[in-house]
């Protein structure tokens, strides 16, 4: 039996992506000959490659307003290829819309483009046998058993591992990304909560990047809680939430891929992105219209009642 090759399309974010592992693994499940390629831009490349179903990983620039970098992301890396199915993980309108009508057009072969629903995808079959034209299309569907996250395939390196406290530690995790401030719950309420935790003797390491180093700064300044700034990478994530007793955080990557160890996990969300709320029995949502309305005795009270629930 001749190789499919598949190609599969997930460009960001951070959370998005670690929600999407299953899904890449479910593709595997049902096509377990067939070679896999991802298109996922720079910043999750490793992650990708590091799985072990995937065969390939190509860039994406992200293309605004230049037309070689068009031409280059559409034609020459997928257009090109004759693909037996092409898997769109992140169905927006630049790859629903702008991406599938250009590589329908440019492409000899025909061009089978499904797009991820929750039970499935909805594929657009391009009927084509030159270049240069748009083809027939038809529709239909396929459903998957989507298989659950595991981010076992992780293998951090665990460089500053030492610098953690020798007995559980609570985990806290502030940022967001700098475009949705609405995301995260202020500094002093995480200062407070970081507080409350050393009255009960129960350290904090407080992780990050530069981009939340106010944040960061703030808390380990006024508390004895520990700053793993850039200390940690993205392999790392999974073993550190491991290791604490529990994980709290905003909506934002580190936090989801927190969510998929038996720690609990408390999540902070704004009404606005609660729709990405995970349920999974070891995490708490806890959700204001305004994230700063959160109490933070309602979320240490919610702290100390799920570690007493994973002790037993």
């Amino acid at each position: 039996m001749q190789e499919q090759n598949i190609l599969i399309i997930k460009l960001g974010a951070l959370g998005d992506v670690i929600l999407r592992t299953g899904t890449v693994m479910s593709i595997h499940e049902r096509f377990p000959n067939a070679k896999i390629t991802v298109m996922t831009t720079k910043p999750f490349v490793s992650l990708f490659k590091s799985m072990s179903c995937v065969s390939d990983v190509i860039v994406d620039t992200k293309p605004r307003y230049n037309l070689l970098e068009w031409f280059k992301t559409c034609k020459i890396n997928i257009a090109d290829k004759k693909w037996d199915y092409i898997f769109d993980l992140q169905v927006s309108k630049r790859t629903r819309n702008r991406y599938f009508n250009l590589v329908r057009f440019f492409s000899p072969f025909p061009v089978n483009w499904g797009c991820y629903r929750k039970k499935g995808f909805s594929f657009r079959f391009v009927e084509k046998n030159k270049r240069f034209s748009l083809g027939k299309i038809t529709t239909s569907e396929m459903d998957f058993d989507f298989l659950p996250v595991d981010l076992s395939f992780l293998k951090g390196e665990g460089k500053n591992f030492n610098l953690l406290p020798d007995k559980p530690f609570m985990l806290v995790i502030p940022g967001c990304s700098a475009s949705h401030p609405y995301k995260r719950w202020p500094a002093e309420k995480y200062l407070e909560l970081v507080l409350s935790a050393e009255k009960k003797g129960i350290p904090t390491v407080v992780l990050g990047t530069n981009a939340e180093s106010a944040e960061i700064e703030q808390i380990c300044k006024n508390s004895k809680a520990i700053s793993f700034q850039n200390k940690a990478s993205l392999f790392d994530i999974p073993e550190l939430a491991k290791r604490a007793c529990a994980v709290v955080g905003n909506d934002t990557g580190p936090v989801h891929m927190s969510c998929y160890s038996k720690t609990p996990v408390l999540v902070l969300f704004c009404q606005k992105t609660a729709s990405s709320a995970n349920e999974l029995p070891n995490v708490l949502n806890l959700i204001s219209e305004d994230i700063s309305d959160i109490l933070v005795n309602d979320v240490w009270t919610a702290v100390q009642e799920r570690m007493k629930v994973a002790e037993k």
